[in-house]
């Protein structure tokens, strides 16, 4: 059976491009939570902010699909020991840190319902599903293994897009007419496709031209338009209810520049390879992108500290101070977060959650 995949360099690239654009939305809602009845230049300029950070979730998966679904020389239960000291036992930890947290700042006191309800419904936390993804995913692994390595390329490619069709189709029938119900336990499903999507990338061993990077590039960029102009107009005619269904990661605009994305990032570093074992040695975005998932989990955190520090002025104090904020916002959060997960990585004793 194949060992694990060599390094794979657009991986690294990828994690890191995700994380930017994990806190500039976290940053960003605020500018368009707020829906005064028109587009004002502090609203429009969080719908472009949103709009062209969607496909950060879905490249994650992405470039989770293209490292884990390899299939290698390991039982199932190495496999899911290795999987719980990375996921389980963050996932643990920080679904019961976050209950805490969110009754603490809201003024409550957490009781033992309020963390059952946490670990149940897998979003103690706006933020924390993704650990409940990431999780459900390792589970059905080992059984996506064997399909991979089973089937033809195509197959595996029809799969992915029929995966990708179903749950473009079951999340906007949610967010029109709220039926059906998230939780801990198949949160992950929708996310299927972009993690055979990944798988894709990694197998393939044709290289695009010039010319097709220059079109995956303008299709991103084209994708993240029609989801800020259409964000615009159904804020306008349906309100913000409904309105944002177009910033959902599986929209079609969203899969499509998820896609797009994936495809441009893929060449880089193709020639690359780690050949020396020990982390020091590594290629620094490889270095810095293994700090991800503590940055992804710590920086609401971060985010909370700041505004209590900072308060962001009103939304009617000036287009350029209002930005001003958020840029400042988004840099600062997305710095500290950075260094404070660095050195928690030093302490073996706190490693293991971030």
């Amino acid at each position: 059976m194949p060992v694990a995949r060599p390094y794979q360099p657009w991986v690294s690239w990828a994690r890191l491009a995700g994380i930017a654009a994990v806190v500039l939305i976290h940053v960003s809602s605020s500018l368009v939570n707020t829906w005064p009845g028109h587009a004002t230049a502090a609203w429009q300029a969080g719908n472009v902010a949103m709009s062209v950070a969607r496909w950060s979730v879905p490249l994650f998966i992405v470039a989770s699909g293209a490292t884990v679904l390899a299939p290698r020389a390991e039982t199932m239960r190495d496999f899911y020991t290795r999987r719980f000291v990375r996921i389980g036992i963050p996932l643990l930890f920080w679904t019961a840190f976050f209950v805490w947290f969110n009754a603490a700042t809201s003024g409550r006191t957490p009781t033992p319902k309020s963390f059952l309800h946490g670990y149940l419904s897998g979003q103690p936390y706006f933020h924390m599903y993704f650990l409940y993804v990431v999780a459900g995913l390792a589970v059905v692994t080992p059984f996506l293994r064997l399909f991979v390595a089973a089937v033809p390329t195509r197959v595996v490619a029809a799969a992915a897009g029929v995966l990708l069709a179903l749950a473009c189709l079951q999340k906007m029938q949610q967010d029109l007419y709220t039926l059906g119900a998230a939780n801990a336990f198949n949160l992950f499903v929708p996310y299927l496709g972009y993690y055979l999507l990944g798988h894709l990338l990694a197998v393939t061993t044709d290289r695009p031209t010039p010319r097709q990077r220059s079109g995956a590039a303008a299709v991103w960029v084209a994708a993240m338009a029609a989801t800020a102009a259409g964000t615009w107009a159904m804020y306008t005619y349906v309100g913000f209810a409904k309105g944002r269904v177009l910033y959902d990661y599986f929209a079609p605009t969203t899969i499509v520049a998820t896609v797009a994305l994936s495809l441009w990032l893929r060449p880089i570093g193709a020639r690359e390879r780690a050949t020396a074992s020990s982390a020091s040695s590594h290629p620094w975005p490889r270095r810095l992108s293994d700090l991800t998932l503590g940055i992804y989990l710590l920086h609401p955190v971060v985010l909370v500290g700041w505004r209590h520090l900072v308060a962001a002025p009103a939304l009617d104090a000036g287009t350029a101070a209002v930005l001003g904020y958020h840029l400042a916002s988004w840099l600062v959060v997305l710095a500290a977060t950075t260094v404070a997960v660095a050195g928690l990585r030093q302490v073996p004793a706190v490693r293991a959650l971030v």
